[in-house]
This record gives structure tokens, C-alpha cells and sequence, in this order.
């Protein structure tokens, strides 16, 4: 039997999804979320599952860029001026510094995806 956590050489460490917590982030209603790094500011990777009708309040991310990659279902996202965009399964989303955005599982099911977070490059 194998530990949670295995380490492989000096480097390299695997782990058990489902060993890590799952916490609400702030904001977020009906979303389950799981840190896979958490290096705030310089970088934030969440595995996340959105249950039907879960949602994410209008916020933004003044100085850090966000993607997000839809590994199973559609979420709906509500940009600055109100324009809806959809995203499903095998699609990534990309959300710039600054941009006013919320989320919405209108979905019957739950929609799984990644969410990397990291500092927006200087021009």
C-alpha cells in the first residue's frame, strides 16, 4: 500500500486528488474547490466543480490573469457590459486582469474544471 503522498526522487510528488480539502472560495455558491498550488500572488491551480446553479459573484482580478479549462459541462460567464459567453467541455477561457466577470452552472448537471491564476505580464 502507498502513502498519500509519494515522493519520487528528490522532485517530483504524487498525490491523491481526492486527499486534498475541498473548501468554498469565497464569493462562490455551490462550487467545491480543490488547491492543487497555492502561491498567492504568484500562483493559484484549483481543481473545481460547479453543482447546478452554483455560481461565482461578479468579481475581477486587478493584477492577476485567469484561464479556466472545462473538463466537463458549461459554465456562463457575464463579462463587464453584461455579454454572456459559454464555455463547455474542452474549452479554455481566458479572463485578463481587470475584467469584471461572474459564473453560472445553468446546467442540469455539475460542470469540472481547472482554474489557473497567475500575475498578469507587464506590456
Amino acid at each position: 500500500m502507498t502513502s498519500p503522498e509519494q515522493v519520487l526522487g528528490s522532485r517530483i510528488a504524487v498525490q491523491p486528488l481526492a486527499d486534498l480539502e475541498v473548501t468554498l472560495p469565497a464569493g462562490h455558491s455551490g462550487v467545491g474547490s480543490r488547491h492543487i498550488v497555492r502561491d498567492e500572488p504568484l500562483l493559484v491551480f484549483q481543481d473545481c466543480v460547479m453543482h447546478a446553479g452554483g455560481s461565482a459573484e461578479r468579481h475581477r482580478h486587478e493584477s492577476q490573469d485567469q484561464i479556466l479549462l472545462v473538463l466537463a459541462g458549461t459554465l456562463e460567464l457575464t463579462i463587464a457590459d453584461g455579454e454572456k459567453v459559454t464555455a463547455s467541455a474542452d474549452e479554455v477561457v481566458r479572463i485578463p486582469a481587470g475584467q469584471p466577470h461572474s459564473v453560472l452552472n445553468s446546467g442540469e448537471g455539475d460542470c469540472r474544471y481547472l482554474v489557473l491564476t497567475y500575475p498578469t505580464r507587464s506590456p
